[in-house]
């Protein structure tokens, strides 16, 4: 009897054994009923991104595709609702990416790239899963000021434009962009700051046109130009050197406007005198002229004078000869001349009125004046009238005059004055 109640006993703690082992966690240690089969679902693919889906073209920015699975797990499982267990997995680098139009924006490895403005839609598949979002490119930005230069030239390597002294030097500026290009920029939108090193070289006078320089003097001017607001442009301004040149060899520095001034005078007994067009004077054109006209003289008491300053700019130098580039329609210019023509160095006020005589030249008037041949401007063939090296008296003379006579008796004398010469060095 004891031999059979063993066996009993014994099968019953093999029965117990089996139930407790198959009621053991199984890996994950979430406890299992036997007739459970783990399995796992791609549910879904969404495409993610840390911001708005917009860029400027030229720039970039990530996408991410997120699959989700559906696992199906025994209860009990951490995270489980009914027996299923919900994941997502980063499935950027493995899935197949695409774009719906590629001018507009392209991609790659959910890397997207703005091309032109508009919109594209980027894809992105999985296995059997996809998503798509609309992705919108706008205008490029301006990243950075790039140079300044000079209108209608094309830029130089140095950055350095050379211009005759009179011209007026339009600058504009250009910005390069997040698409890589380079462009002007409107200023009209881009409101920018202009400056001249040295404005007795090259001034912006011009509040309604800041980007215009007027060239007074021969020399060198660093001209700038800021953005007023740069908007993040990192530089945000860009400079040029802007050298002025002498107009001629011979008139090596010019009265011009606008910062020199012409008026004129005529003797009491100057019956009809006149200048036409004394502007021309000034006007940086050595082919137009100012015509001084004295249609009947007497006695030498007919003069009429022309007399131009610049008291802001250009003044004249000591140990230098000034003058004036001349003309007569008749072609008799000659040394016969001089008996009717004297200059004086002036110093006027800033008006170009009240001037005081410094020094005279002339047959007359002291040390004699000089008339060199130079050629043909227009149809004039015109001269160099230039006086003697300036002594200490025109240190402070800011202008010439030059004093037109007629002669003991003549009509309809006529001399045409091109150009003052605050520096004139006769040919040699």
């Amino acid at each position: 009897m004891r031999k059979q109640g063993w066996r009993v006993h014994g099968r019953s703690a093999v029965i117990a054994l089996g139930v407790a082992m198959g009621l053991t966690a199984c890996g994950d240690g979430a406890v299992r009923s036997p007739d459970i089969v783990p399995t796992s679902q791609l549910e879904a693919l969404r495409i993610e991104a840390d911001g708005p889906l917009r860029t400027p073209a030229g720039t970039q920015f990530q996408l991410r595709a997120m699959a989700d699975y559906v696992r199906n797990v025994s209860p009990g499982t951490e995270g489980a609702e009914d027996g299923r267990l919900r994941t997502s997995e980063d499935v950027t680098a493995r899935a197949d990416w695409s774009s719906l139009a590629e001018a507009i924006a392209t991609v790659d490895a959910g890397l997207v790239g703005g091309e032109s403005p508009g919109t594209a839609s980027i894809r992105a598949r999985f296995q059997d899963a996809s998503d798509a979002v609309t992705v919108t490119v706008t205008d490029a930005v301006l990243e950075a000021v790039a140079f300044v230069k000079p209108e209608g030239v094309a830029r130089q390597s140095n950055d350095r434009y050379e211009v005759l002294q009179g011209a007026v030097v339009p600058f504009e500026i250009f910005g390069r962009f997040s698409d890589g290009g380079v462009r002007a920029l409107d200023q009209a939108a881009r409101p920018t700051r202009w400056s001249s090193s040295a404005p007795a070289v090259a001034d912006n006078t011009d509040d309604n046109r800041p980007e215009r320089f007027d060239t007074l003097l021969p020399g060198d001017a660093t001209v700038s130009g800021a953005l007023q607001d740069a908007d993040g442009a990192t530089p945000s301004q860009a400079s040029a050197t802007l050298r002025v040149l002498p107009r001629s060899d011979v008139c090596q520095l010019e009265l011009l406007a606008p910062g020199a001034q012409v008026t004129t005078q005529a003797s009491p007994l100057c019956v009809g005198c006149n200048v036409e067009q004394p502007n021309a004077i000034v006007d940086g054109n050595d082919e137009t002229f100012a015509r001084l006209s004295i249609p009947l003289g007497l006695l030498l008491l007919s003069q009429q004078s022309v007399i131009v300053s610049n008291p802001q700019g250009a003044g004249l130098t000591v140990g230098e000869p000034a003058g004036f580039l001349i003309s007569r329609n008749s072609g008799l210019l000659s040394l016969e001349l001089l008996s009717g023509v004297e200059v004086a160095t002036v110093s006027c006020d800033i008006n170009g009125q009240n001037c005081l005589e410094r020094e005279r030249f002339g047959d007359d008037g002291g040390a004699p004046l000089k008339l060199s041949l130079l050629g043909a401007l227009g149809a004039e063939g015109v001269r160099l009238l230039s006086t003697p090296p300036l002594g200490i008296a025109s240190a402070d003379a800011n202008g010439l005059r030059l004093d037109f006579s007629a002669g003991l008796l003549s009509a309809a004398a006529e001399l045409n004055v091109h150009t003052a010469c605050a520096v004139g060095l006769p040919p040699e």
